[in-house]
């Protein structure tokens, strides 16, 4: 059939193809509110209504891919949400917050809550912080830290233990094989196990 225009007022059925050139869009909503084409460069899919777009599914997910091989999101129902880098996962949620692998690169970072970083923290800049930065190991990182703290009247370097037992401040340096250099002790006493102690420009005690 070939017209101008038609108007359909029922069901219509399609056996084959249904073909539109580029600029004919396929229109749907008393207020011409969906609008899909393709204007010979993109393809279009535009919600010009007042409500809003819901892409849903009662299936496992939503997946948006390029082609049939690579993954750039996935969707998947009462799961994850999954951003992809060249077919590569980059960025997912979870019940807890989110996953990333790779480098995270920001300009800025506030942290509301705790951070627990299970590797090498490196810093370019600076640390600001109205509360305790604590440096723990993972065999009793709860109750066993370190910490350093800006009280706005000093900096304070301690050893905290929730277990009840005193712990000493370490100071190594590389030039004696990462061997002890300095220990200040919990009785508050300090003890140089390596090398001299210098006070002032000159003199050794």
């Amino acid at each position: 059939v070939n017209t101008t225009s038609a108007t359909i007022t029922g069901d219509a059925s399609i056996g084959g193809d249904l073909s539109l050139g580029d600029n004919d869009k396929a229109i749907f909503g008393a207020g011409s509110d969906l609008q899909i084409y393709h204007n010979a460069s993109n393809s279009f899919i535009q919600d010009v209504g007042t409500g809003k777009l819901h892409i849903t599914s009662d299936g496992t997910g939503v997946s948006i891919d390029k082609g049939t091989s690579e993954l750039m999101a996935t969707f998947d129902t009462d799961g994850a949400v999954t951003l992809y880098h060249n077919n590569a996962a980059k960025l997912a949620t979870k019940a807890t917050g989110v996953t990333v692998t790779g480098e995270m690169a920001a300009t800025t970072m506030d942290l509301s809550s705790n951070a627990q970083i299970d590797g090498t923290l490196t810093v370019d800049g600076n640390i600001e912080s109205g509360a305790v930065l604590k440096i723990a190991g993972a065999a009793d990182a709860v109750n066993n830290y370190g910490a350093i703290e800006n009280s706005n009247t000093s900096l304070q370097i301690y050893a905290s233990s929730n277990s009840g037992v005193n712990k000493p401040i370490n100071f190594y340096h590389s030039n004696t094989g990462g061997s002890l250099s300095l220990e200040v002790l919990a009785s508050g006493d300090v003890e140089v196990t390596k090398g001299n102690l210098v006070v002032g420009t000159s003199g050794k005690g």
